[in-house]
């Protein structure tokens, strides 16, 4: 397991789905295998991008299972799974967040069915900008939950620990503290990220390596 560029943490993928080897030019690479940087970049190519999970669901889920394939077809080798944490107050006992959990693994599922490389985004700016401890919490939490969830699929999966940090959204309001924010502390920033990588570890199968 690794880390690349911003927060991108290469995990795992289904053992039952479709092949485990793929081409990175002339070289076959064994997704059953930790995977390399260099490898890994040349598996993800061009980038799409979803919406899939950025309104609440059941009610407003708009993927089709030919999506992926669409997606494969019109020369993309990944797709970033944008997730929206905050429409979720109650992750450990929220029935619709146990049906995102259901769906996000339907959809990686049949991204590593079809060849594109399925990478699941947490984006919550407002947690960005305050960064409380409750938000601390939150972000290991939501992290522990998915992670958990896919810990069996092998290394075509990865996680972007967060989505980007852009500017902090408490700059709209003058009243706003935004001192915490993990724009302006790197520490904080870094110690997020650790705790994040060591609880995806432990939630161990592939997660683990």
């Amino acid at each position: 397991m690794y880390l690349l560029c911003f927060t991108l943490l290469a995990t795992s993928f289904l053992t039952e789905c479709a092949s485990q080897v793929t081409q990175c030019g002339s070289r076959e690479i064994d997704l059953s295998l930790p995977v390399s940087a260099e490898d890994y970049k040349c598996i993800l190519k061009q980038r799409f991008a979803t919406n899939y999970f950025n309104t609440q669901i059941p009610t407003a889920f708009k993927y089709q299972t030919q999506n992926i394939q669409n997606i494969y077809d019109r020369g993309f080798r990944n797709v970033r799974l944008r997730c929206q944490p905050s429409l979720y107050n109650d992750m450990y006992n929220s029935a619709d967040f146990s049906f995102f959990l259901t769906k996000l693994t339907e959809v990686v599922d049949e991204c590593i069915r079809v060849g594109v490389a399925p990478i699941i985004a947490w984006g919550h700016h407002s947690a960005e900008a305050y960064a409380t401890e409750q938000d601390r919490r939150n972000f290991i939490d939501w992290w522990t939950r998915v992670a958990e969830t896919l810990k069996d699929r092998n290394y075509h999966l990865s996680y972007n620990l967060f989505t980007e940090l852009g500017v902090d959204i408490c700059r709209k309001n003058k009243s706003d503290d935004c001192t915490g924010s993990l724009r302006r502390n790197k520490e904080k920033y870094h110690n997020w990220t650790a705790e994040a990588v060591s609880a995806i570890c432990a939630t161990g199968a592939k997660n683990a390596q």
